[in-house]
Formats: C-alpha cells, structure tokens, sequence
C-alpha cells in the first residue's frame, strides 16, 4: 500500500511540475516627473501642479502609497526651498504608465522670492525631488525621481 502510495505521490508531482510556470521576477517600476505647470497665482499663494508617470512594467497592478516630494528654485547654485507635495493611495495599472498629478500650494513668501529671480533674469529654474513608494503586495519599492525645469513668464500665461 505505501509503495502505490509513493508512487501515485510522484506521479502527482511530475503533472504539477509540468504545469506550473516559471516564476515571473518583478521589475523595479519608474517614475518621472512629466511637468511642473503653473495653475494660479494669487497675493498669497503660487499654486502648482506636478504631473509624474509611474510606467509599471509588471503584470500585475501596485498600490502608490505615498509619492512625496520637496520644491525649489535655483538660485546661484543654491536649493531655495519653495514647498512640499504628497499624494496617498493611488491604483498603478499593471504593464503600463499611470499618470499622477500633485498639487502643491506655495507660500506667498517663497513665491515672491522666486518671481524676483524670474523677474531679474527672465526665467527661474525649478527643482522637484522626491521619492514614491509602491506596494506590489508581494514586495515593495522605493523609487526616488528627479526634474530640472525651467519656468519663464510665458510659461505663467499658459
């Protein structure tokens, strides 16, 4: 009896084996930052939009937790702290690019200062750095991101 036990158990084991798949290894998903727009500008706010691309490259989808990130204008080579966006639980499609916008308000003061520097040389350059952080279910990543971008007085008229 354990002999024709034994054997239907490795026969069982040979027709699993043929039907199970190789196991899929997950990419890393990217994201980038698409454009940085300018929405409004009021006396005591700049309010922009940051549209970033998530491309999930995985068959199956992710959950964006957390995407945050820091503002700045550059100034001299300096990092002049301009704000700070966050956005929370956001469906990433499987094998493909979803878009994220971020609304960031800026206060006044930073906003002032960065207009005088536009105003002084015609344009100022903007920096967004940051992280976003997905959940795959079976793992999770960390994809820091990075945008230069320079913002000109036609580029508020839009």
């Amino acid at each position: 009896m354990n002999n024709k036990f034994s054997l239907l158990l490795v026969m069982a084991a040979i027709i699993v084996s043929g039907c199970i798949e190789e196991r899929v290894e997950l990419q890393k998903p990217t994201v980038t930052v698409r454009d940085v727009d300018v929405v409004n500008v009021t006396q005591e706010v700049l309010n922009l939009d940051v549209h970033v691309i998530v491309d999930n490259p995985n068959p199956v989808g992710a959950n964006l937790t957390r995407i945050d990130f820091d503002i700045y204008y550059l100034q001299d080579s300096e990092s002049n702290f301009l704000g700070h966006g966050e956005k929370y639980d956001v469906e990433i499609r499987s094998e493909g690019q979803t878009p994220v916008t971020v609304p960031v308000a800026v206060n006044n003061t930073q906003a002032i200062q960065a207009v005088s520097e536009m105003a002084r040389e015609g344009a100022v350059t903007i920096r967004v750095n940051g992280s976003a952080f997905l959940d795959l279910e079976v793992t999770q990543f960390e994809i820091p991101f990075e945008i230069t971008r320079e913002i000109t007085p036609e580029t508020l008229r839009q």
